[in-house]
């Protein structure tokens, strides 16, 4: 419709210098009411409805109303250097609109809706309205601005709804976030052309998948997150949570991480998009191979006598058949995927069929259920979108998460045209409600960012001593 029946260049023109003047003549933004707008974007899409009929007539109109925008545009100047998914803590609709451009002072960020656009799919319409945008550019500064009414929506809340919508924020999930683009990306695809010359077909993102698996079992906190976390230990209430947080590390340690993987089925089924599958590390004994193998090389570099030559080129060919393996049963599961053969799809697949009702009980049956939740759902989101197009302008990618409460992590990962590997992290530990409540926001996110950084050297030091290990000459 848009193609054959174009709103006139001047229409659109007038529409929005009528909206820059109203904000220019409110200070600069638009205000309106403090909240409606804010609170119902932080509930759940559950509470949606019963929320929105506490609010009067006008402003169930003015909702109403504002649905028919395709798209919601945030004006207002914002840090670029904030990570995405604090940008999007702005106003960006009632949280039912599939797409939201929020202005930055160095880019434009793409705020998507899951429900309406995978990643991929995401990425894609995002280069489509920019190339659009820049082919309209002479056309738009040329065209006189006509003089239409603009008149702003009130969205005037009652008291009602802003107590019940508050109570619903407070119990929406507290999160954090850190980003990261310190991975030798150049490394990692130097590896995998190195292991393909060997018969060993791994991609980037299984090296990236085996580096979080060893990232779970290693990690320890920093000089400086200690300290943190010391100093937490001495204010009212915080020593509690620095001892849920080291608990939480320990536990962790013990467990091989569930994540859940969103692969693009487009070209086997376009209309499903996308098939999740549940990754676990297949191969247990594959890392401490590797240490094993480091380990007799480091002692090889000190002293190359025969016994250590022969016990490093045991191990050695140990790695090698745990890589082999390693490769294989990520190949296959990828292929069971791609078929819609997964648990994890044949799960969705049974709720998809059941009433409304059904769907919401069986859905809440693994979150009770650790064990049946890491086979079905996985505890972290890992989406790796892959590398973008030399042309593209995209430069980072966030991924989200459902709406239980199980899902600890959500990684999204991509590689930007200048071959920076950009990684961002969710953070949804249980320290990190206990700390905003405490007005720490600072401490759990350099907590976040301690935790992100450290699984960024993880998957360097893993390349690096796989390289070590396949260069080395007996």
């Amino acid at each position: 419709i848009g193609r054959l029946r174009k709103p006139p260049i001047d229409q659109v023109k007038g529409q929005v210098a009528a909206a820059l003047r109203y904000a220019q003549a409110r200070g600069g933004s638009v205000e309106g009411p403090p909240d409606t707008d804010l609170l119902l974007a932080q509930a759940p899409r559950e509470r949606q409805r019963a929320l929105r009929a506490r609010l009067g007539d006008d402003a169930q109109a003015d909702l109403t109303a504002l649905r028919y925008a395709p798209i919601v545009v945030n004006w207002d100047r914002h840090d670029g250097g904030l990570p995405l998914t604090e940008l999007r803590h702005t106003r960006r609709g009632c949280g039912d609109h599939a797409l939201t451009l929020i202005r930055t002072d160095r880019s434009v960020v793409f705020d998507m809706s899951h429900i309406f656009f995978d990643a991929l799919w995401g990425m894609a319409l995002a280069e489509i309205v920019t190339g659009f945008a820049t082919a309209l550019l002479p056309l738009v500064s040329g065209a006189k601005a006509a003089r239409p009414a603009a008149e702003p929506l009130a969205l005037t809340p009652t008291p009602a709804f802003r107590a019940a919508a508050r109570t619903e924020a407070a119990d929406s999930p507290a999160e954090v976030s850190a980003e990261n683009g310190a991975v030798n990306l150049r490394a990692l695809v130097t590896l995998r052309r190195r292991l393909a010359k060997i018969e060993l077909d791994l991609t980037v993102n299984d090296l990236l998948l085996l580096a979080r698996c060893d990232h779970a079992a290693t990690y320890w906190p920093s000089a400086d997150a200690e300290r943190a976390l010391e100093a937490l230990a001495a204010i009212e209430g915080g020593a509690q949570i620095a001892q849920q947080y080291r608990r939480q590390l320990e536990r962790q340690r013990a467990i091989n991480p569930a994540l859940l993987i969103p692969m693009d089925a487009s070209a086997n089924d376009p209309r499903l998009r996308l098939y999740p599958t549940t990754f676990r590390n297949p191969r247990p004994g594959l890392l401490p191979a590797l240490e094993r193998c480091d380990a007799l090389l480091a002692r090889l570099r000190r002293q190359a006598d025969a016994t250590a030559r022969q016990e490093f080129e045991r191990e050695r060919k140990e790695l090698y058949l745990e890589l082999y393996s390693y490769a294989g049963l990520l190949r296959a599961l990828k292929q069971v995927t791609m078929r819609g053969e997964s648990f994890t799809t044949a799960a969705l697949r049974l709720m998809g069929h059941l009433p409304g009702a059904m769907q919401s009980l069986v859905d809440l049956i693994p979150q009770k259920i650790g064990i049946l939740n890491e086979i079905i759902k996985g505890r972290e989101v890992f989406s790796n979108v892959g590398q973008v197009a030399a042309s593209s302008s995209i430069t980072r990618f966030a991924s989200s998460r459902d709406d239980g409460d199980t899902k600890l992590l959500v990684w999204g990962i991509m590689s930007d045209a200048s071959g920076t590997l950009a990684i961002t992290l969710r953070d949804f530990r249980p320290h990190v409600a206990p700390l905003l409540r405490l007005g720490r926001a600072d401490l759990a996110r350099m907590l976040a960012h301690d935790y992100l950084d450290s699984y960024a050297a993880c998957v360097d030091s893993l390349a690096r001593r796989i390289q070590r290990v396949l260069a080395y000459k007996l």
